[in-house]
């Protein structure tokens, strides 16, 4: 009698720098964050195993003039520094 070997090769994760994607759910006893892209498309990974990642939560917030905000994170396309220090300024919405 042989014996036979089940090989699954692991699916390799690729988020592209830059790429945003939504956390669709937490498996906190298998250390598991399933997100989803814009696309669609689905994605689980173990956050241990994946360098470069940042997780964040969403939030919204009201801000009056002259409130001091500090960005959390760099914003390349604004020209925004990680920890850099801003005014809110008067804003017209319509």
């Amino acid at each position: 009698m042989s014996a036979r070997r089940h090989f699954c090769p692991r699916r390799i994760v690729r988020i592209a720098p830059g790429e945003y994607a939504r956390v669709a759910s937490v498996d906190e006893k298998q250390n598991h964050v399933t997100v989803e892209r814009k696309n669609g498309q689905r994605l689980r990974y173990d956050p241990r195993r994946l360098q470069g990642v940042t997780l964040y939560r969403e939030t919204e917030r009201e801000f009056s003039e002259g409130d001091r905000v500090q960005f959390t994170a760099p914003n390349r396309d604004q020209r925004v520094a990680n920890r850099e220090l801003g005014r809110h300024g008067v804003m017209n919405c319509r």
